[in-house]
């Protein structure tokens, strides 16, 4: 405890005073001359409008299908389901890649559109899904809402599909932050959008947060119940805050990367040497990854590796919130979420110091 805010020494943002986190790097990032990271895109307040302002730009119509991986935030088939379009889910495996066969079989059901979704910042099969959406004449939708920064091939993840949307918010402390990337066309829709309304009263929640029971308190419910929340809701339509874009703006996204990537191989390390199963063992050297994935053996293992972690002010979480649909199938992916644990990772944490504790930590469980 310090102060009256309770502060993990491992958080997946950073604070917003430098020096009260341990290992906290002392350095701030500043952008390169000349360079605009939002140039081009839509700027909303959260990727679930930014999509569903994507697909009204799209010839998609209600009723239409949609591919949708099974292993899925339910904050993503919102806007499907606010366009009346019909999700059809595709299985996932533990490597977060396709089970391409079960999706071949799937493309005489007519759709008419793909979501390739970027887990925790890593750029899925990028050729595949392309050769994929070209063979059936699908729109290709990149859903990289973890991945802001990160590139593949040079090109910026959030610009390879037809549609693509990014949530710099996750990355960066700012109050919110969408993208939205049009292959055939600029937009301009979120020019005509107010601003999310400024919140004068902090909520019960937000009190209650400050203090090392109720921090506690938020991991477990949002750890352990993650899947017993209520479904994610609508919300208006609102564009980025000028401030964040600013912000955004100034922010050298490379050196945030490298450091993201660095951090990422201390957890690997770390997962190994703990008997954890990475769910994505190796980084090709462009991607900003957002977390650290890994599996444990069980979902009893898991419960204590997050009561290991938060122990030790480690703020592990789990992701994602599941569809109805999906939870009530008989599909993997409620076992990849009930065996998965997320590692916070943030390019203002150190290297050596993350490294440093998760050796003073003796062996998890």
């Amino acid at each position: 405890m310090r102060g009256i805010g309770f502060i993990p020494r491992f958080s997946k943002t950073p604070p917003r005073r430098s020096g009260s986190i341990a290992g906290a790097a002392s350095r701030p990032a500043s952008a390169d001359a000349g360079t605009d990271p939002l140039a081009g895109f839509g700027l909303y307040s959260h990727s679930r409008t930014a999509l569903r302002f994507g697909l009204a730009a799209t010839r998609l119509r209600a009723g239409d299908r949609i591919l949708v991986p099974d292993f899925i935030c339910d904050a993503l088939v919102l806007p499907l389901e606010q366009l009346k379009l019909e999700p059809v889910y595709f299985p996932i495996g533990e490597d977060l890649q396709p089970r391409w066969p079960a999706l071949e079989a799937l493309a005489d059901i007519a759709a008419r559109a793909l979501v390739m979704v970027h887990y925790f910042g890593i750029p899925q099969s990028v050729d595949r899904y392309r050769e994929f959406c070209s063979k059936h004449g699908l729109i290709l939708i990149e859903d990289n809402a973890h991945g802001f920064g990160g590139c593949f091939g040079g090109a910026r993840l959030g610009t390879i599909g037809d549609i693509g949307i990014s949530s710099p918010w996750k990355n960066f402390l700012v109050r919110n932050g969408a993208l939205l990337h049009l292959a055939d066309s600029a937009d301009t829709a979120h020019e005509q959008l107010p601003p999310e309304p400024r919140r004068m009263i902090p909520t019960k929640r937000q009190i209650w947060s400050l203090v090392e029971p109720g921090w506690r308190h938020q991991c477990r419910h949002y750890g352990h119940g993650l899947q017993s929340i209520e479904p994610t809701a609508a919300m208006p339509a609102w564009r980025m805050d000028r401030s964040d874009a600013t912000f955004l703006r100034m922010q050298d996204l490379p050196a945030c990367a490298a450091q993201r990537r660095a951090l990422y191989e201390v957890w690997r390390e770390w997962c190994v040497r703990s008997g954890l199963d990475p769910a994505i063992d190796r980084l090709t050297g462009e991607e900003s990854p957002l977390l650290f994935a890994a599996y444990c053996r069980s979902a009893g293992h898991r419960h204590a590796m997050l009561e290991w972690l938060w122990h030790r002010r480690i703020e592990a979480y789990t992701w994602p919130k599941l569809p109805p649909a999906v939870l009530d199938s008989t599909g993997e992916a409620k076992s990849h979420w009930e065996r998965m644990v997320c590692l916070p990772i943030h390019q203002q944490m150190s290297v050596s110091g993350l490294a440093g504790f998760l050796e003073s930590c003796g062996p998890a469980p």
